[in-house]
């Protein structure tokens, strides 16, 4: 029943990006999250893009990170779809299409 899982959400879809499964023994009792960049020294989390603190009923504290999200750079996206067209057509004549 209480599982101590902790899930990290996106706001404006509810779209899940973290889920870690028995992350506590017992339910969680307080969610913080932490700063990313700080002006007063380095981050707890500075290579992150998102980080969570999460408190259990049984005293352990543990820090979840979100890793930055890699996307395909759009001049690569461009070329793949001029290659695969280019295969396409070579593949259709070929074939006596």
């Amino acid at each position: 029943m209480f599982s101590g899982t902790v899930s990290i959400h996106i706001a404006f879809s509810l779209q899940r990006v973290l889920h870690i499964p028995n992350a506590h023994s017992m339910f969680v009792t307080g969610l913080q999250f932490l700063p990313v960049l700080s002006s007063d020294g380095p981050a707890i989390s500075s290579d992150a893009e998102a980080a969570v603190l999460s408190i259990s009923v049984d005293n352990r504290i543990c820090i979840h990170s979100l890793q930055y999200r890699h996307t395909l750079p759009a001049w690569a996206a461009i070329i793949l779809i001029v290659v695969m067209l280019f295969l396409t057509f070579m593949l259709c004549s070929f074939m006596g299409l």
